[in-house]
């Protein structure tokens, strides 16, 4: 559901899942997408009663986290899931622009890293990935947790990763890179 936060009531019920929801994305006021157990990403026009734009269907198991760049006629959702792929994708068409198998088991979150101009994955091999937001093409990966990392934010030339190793590390991508 789309909340009102003013009258405390849903706005707008969107339906067409047909599993459980796990990521949500706004993209600008009028648009939104939203990735599920049911290995869809899905993109709903708010301005038409939540009317769905396109159901977009290439992952094999839950997507689990989205990330949008561009807006209007340039918008490119990129979607990340449990079966460890990184998609862009056409809105127009509603397929895969291009599709990468990113990490070995689920990226876990994904990013935009404006400082590098790349789309940062991490994963639960513990690796954290920059990638080229145009082609998917690798750029750099960072490993060095010994377990799952959880959680990413990128600020400035930095990247903070958090991992099931019950470590913090702050990552430089100019430094602590390996590239492909």
């Amino acid at each position: 559901a789309v909340w009102d936060t003013r009258t405390k009531r849903a706005a707008l019920t969107l339906v067409g899942h047909t599993d459980a929801p796990l990521c949500l994305k706004p993209v600008g006021d009028d648009c939104l997408l939203s990735g599920g157990r049911d290995r869809t990403v899905r993109m709903w026009d708010l301005r038409a009663a939540g009317r769905p734009l396109l159901c977009m269907e290439h992952h094999t198991d839950a997507v689990r986290a989205l990330l949008s760049t561009g807006d209007g006629s340039s918008l490119v959702p990129i979607s990340a899931g449990l079966d460890g792929c990184l998609i862009s994708w056409n809105t127009r068409t509603g397929k895969p622009v291009n599709a990468v198998r990113a990490h070995d088991g689920a990226i876990n979150q994904v990013l935009l890293s404006g400082y590098f101009e790349s789309i940062v994955t991490a994963g639960s091999d513990g690796v954290v990935k920059l990638w080229d937001p145009f082609t998917l093409r690798l750029r750099t990966a960072m490993p060095g947790h010994t377990d799952e990392v959880t959680a990413a934010v990128s600020f400035g030339r930095f990247i903070a990763t958090g991992s099931a190793d019950h470590k913090v590390k702050l990552r430089d991508p100019l430094i602590n890179e390996k590239k492909h």
